[in-house]
């Protein structure tokens, strides 16, 4: 397979071989803005030579035809076409196209144009110069993008779950990333909700952060902190450093977060059958964190057309979560047991590294992204629970852990144009290993020694064409895996395994009129993490343990999506159908009825779908953002010994509203409402939030200070009921949503960074 690899690769550098004159250009807005995606054809006599694409940055270069030009023509929907005679240079230097009078109303100015459009398989929200580029930092500018949902780095897409995230290219691995990046330095957000074959087969959604270009020479610094204050105070400090001269970068990062944070959950378990047993539990905890990273690289532009770099990142994290645990067990509505818990717990990630390196460049008109990466990162924890019980005997328990991953990978993608578009080709390979080792004092459970060793090969084409207003693309990708677990350093033979999987991927766009038009087909896998992998069993009670299940088969998903945009409106509808979907379960543990295993399981199918409509219209210095969504589930299972419908839909409402002022003062309130319904077997009770926040900039924007009240009316609390068989679960999680956040931000010379590293591995990443 590697061979197949290599003659791919190959083959791609042998397209490539063209002769003549080289051509280049860069396409921007009326707002000096580089425009990425435009497509630039070159004519002869009116006849098609050859095509590309933009860049992020709105750059297009073409290295010598076969035959000769001797006109150009760079088009984009919501623009007027530009045409033009080749000059003899073949430079046509900086080009700005006009926007389109079809997509205007005829009063309707500039600031008015659509900030959300359809484009290939996502939708994009321009950012520079709108109100949101005064928001704070990319963590502010996610929370308000149209679909998204979260904070502090952990966004959701609206019904396809957690996104990765990019910037330029490059997977965030952690929210401090963006925090480094300030909202005035983004150019566009694009939210892909169906990602295709480019993108590893486990991933649901995609967030692509791409930033204005870097200019300025010499020193520059960003410095950002934020206190959040609730029942106590987290603080979060970072500081980039950068020093350019000529080509040469290097850039120095500093990050820090440590505070308390309270917790509560009120939970229970009742268990039917000849005898019905109820549990509830209250969870009272206080979890104090530290966090310390350090990272340092280099980025060195050889000429025009290549760039290398590389980075290390390391650091130490320290988590002591611990507080009280009230337990009562009553049998037919008769209380037997109660007993109290007090945990003092102690997990240390020391040390932890990460390090990247890249080369990207332009060889004639074949551009090359390679990049390799490491990580590796050691955790101990240390967990003691004292049981204190007035109807039986007091217990103390000890757990000592031990975690260890490690990874290793490399990514190559080479691309160039083809006909009317452009194809691009890649290899991706990761080594990865993780190891579990618990070893408990005073329960009833067998330590624990377990390994998984994977390596992954993928390889995926993607081919482009653009006729017209048509825009297709066709994808396919290819993964092969070796999985082997090891329980005791000796391989399990029966939950070892190899797969070979084939996944194909459509997209479409086009414009009729002024509509915009998208639709796109996927299809993909979604393995277990490692930890839903791991068959060590975790104490929660004398009455609950917790387990992962070496056995889990990764998902299954197929997946379908329309999207439409009309000027400053847009709607979303998406089909999911999931074959082997993972489940969260209950068991007996070691046939004891009375103790429960929470662990995952697979299901034959599972089925949902989603529709979103949306609109950002700007009325003076009011700019609203308003998103209604459906979201609704096709399952039903076995509860209580009869079939349970699980189809009840819930229904979403996202208002965000941003009022500009006089004198650099901007006013959020942001609202959201979700009601109760059905995801998979979990019935989620309603919640929704109210933000208000307030900011003012000083000094030509380099100094900005914001304050928010975050969900002022404390109803953004997660709560749900899980069924499953004979057992009905409740859980409310309250995790002190209420709170304060003052923001101070100060730039100095500040201007993004040029690394061009793109990262290898990063769905390992997130499994670990």
């Amino acid at each position: 397979m590697k061979h197949f690899f290599s003659l791919l690769i190959a083959l791609a550098f042998a397209f490539g071989v063209v002769h003549a004159q080289s051509f280049k250009g860069h396409v921007i807005d009326s707002d000096n803005n580089g425009i990425s995606f435009a497509n630039v054809v070159l004519l002869k006599n009116g006849s098609f030579v050859n095509g590309v694409i933009t860049d992020e940055n709105g750059d297009f270069f073409f290295d010598k035809p076969a035959v000769v030009p001797d006109s150009i023509r760079i088009s984009m929907m919501g623009y007027e076409d530009f045409i033009s005679r080749v000059p003899a240079s073949g430079d046509l230097g900086t080009v700005m196209l006009k926007e389109s009078a079809t997509m205007l109303d005829e009063l309707v100015v500039k600031s008015d144009l659509p900030a959300t459009r359809v484009s290939g398989d996502g939708m994009i929200t321009s950012i520079a110069n709108t109100v949101m580029a005064n928001v704070g930092t990319a963590n502010d500018v996610l929370s308000k993008i149209p679909l998204v949902t979260g904070s502090e780095g952990k966004f959701t897409v609206f019904g396809r779950g957690e996104a990765v995230i990019y910037i330029n290219g490059k997977v965030v691995q952690n929210s401090a990333e963006l925090n480094q990046l300030s909202s005035s330095d983004i150019k566009s957000v694009e939210v892909i909700s169906n990602p295709g074959s480019k993108y590893s087969a486990e991933t649901n959604a995609v967030i692509k952060i791409r930033t204005i270009r870097p200019k300025g020479d010499g020193f520059s610094a960003s410095i950002y902190n934020s206190t959040r204050i609730a029942a106590y105070a987290v603080s979060t400090d970072n500081i980039l450093l950068k020093y350019r001269t000529g080509n040469l970068e290097i850039f120095a990062n500093g990050y820090f977060y440590g505070g308390r944070r309270k917790f509560k959950n009120d939970s229970g378990m009742t268990t039917f059958g000849a005898q019905t047993l109820d549990q509830k539990f209250i969870a009272n905890t206080i979890v104090s964190t530290a966090m310390g990273l350090g990272k340092l690289g280099f980025d060195y532009q050889l000429g025009d057309n290549h760039s290398i770099g590389a980075y290390y990142q390391g650091g130490a994290t320290r988590s002591k979560p611990r507080g009280p645990i009230f337990s009562d067990v009553s049998i037919d509505g008769q209380l037997v047991e109660s007993f109290s818990q007090y945990h003092n717990d102690v997990e240390l990630t020391r040390p932890s590294h990460e390090a990247n390196v890249y080369y990207n460049g332009l060889v004639g008109n074949v551009a090359i992204d390679f990049n390799a990466d490491f990580m590796q990162t050691t955790t101990n924890k240390d967990q003691n629970q004292l049981e204190l019980n007035p109807f039986g005997d007091d217990n103390s328990i000890q757990l000592d852990g031990f975690n260890k991953s490690r990874l290793l990978a490399e990514k190559l993608v080479v691309s160039f144009p083809v006909w009317k578009g452009a194809l691009e080709v890649g290899e991706e390979f990761t080594n990865s290993s993780i190891r579990y080792i618990t070893d408990y004092t005073g329960a009833d459970i067998a330590d624990g020694d377990t390994k998984v060793k994977e390596n992954n090969l993928a390889g995926f084409a993607q081919l482009s064409q653009t006729f017209g207003r048509l825009y297709v693309g066709v994808g396919l990708r290819l993964e092969y895996g070796d999985y082997n677990y090891y329980e005791a350093e000796k391989r399990n033979d029966d939950l070892s395994h190899t797969f070979l999987d084939l996944y194909p991927s459509l997209s479409l766009s086009t414009g009729i009129g002024n509509v915009g038009l998208a639709f796109n087909f996927t299809s993909r896998s979604r393995r277990p993490s490692y930890s839903q992998l791991d068959g060590s069993v975790l104490y929660v009670n004398r009455y609950t343990y917790m387990a992962g299940d070496p056995s889990l088969l990764p998902v299954k998903i197929y997946t379908a999506q329309l999207m439409a945009q009309w000027k400053f409106m847009f709607a979303q509808a998406v089909y999911s159908y999931e074959k082997n979907s993972i489940f969260s379960t209950t068991r007996n543990y070691n046939g004891d009825p009375l103790i429960k295993l929470v662990c995952f399981e697979n299901v034959p199918h599972y089925q949902n779908f989603q529709l979103a409509i949306g609109a950002q219209p700007r009325f003076g210095c009011w700019s609203p953002s308003a998103t209604f969504g459906v979201f609704c589930n096709f399952y039903r299972a076995q509860y209580r010994g009869m079939e349970k419908k699980f189809n009840s839909p819930y229904v979403f409402l996202n208002w965000d509203n941003a009022i500009s002022l006089p004198c650099n003062w901007t006013i959020d309130v942001d609202m959201m409402a979700m009601s109760s319904g059905y995801q998979q077997n979990n019935f989620v009770k309603a919640m929704g939030y109210l933000n208000i926040g307030v900011r003012k900039s000083f000094f030509n924007n380099s100094f900005t200070v914001s304050l928010t009240a975050n969900d002022i009316l404390n109803t953004n609390n997660y709560r749900m009921l899980t069924y499953n068989g004979d057992i009905l679960v409740t859980a409310n999680n309250y995790q002190e949503s209420r709170n304060v956040v003052l923001t101070l931000r100060y730039n100095f010379n500040a201007s993004r960074s040029k690394y061009k590293g793109t990262g290898a591995g990063e769905n390992e990443k997130s499994r670990m």
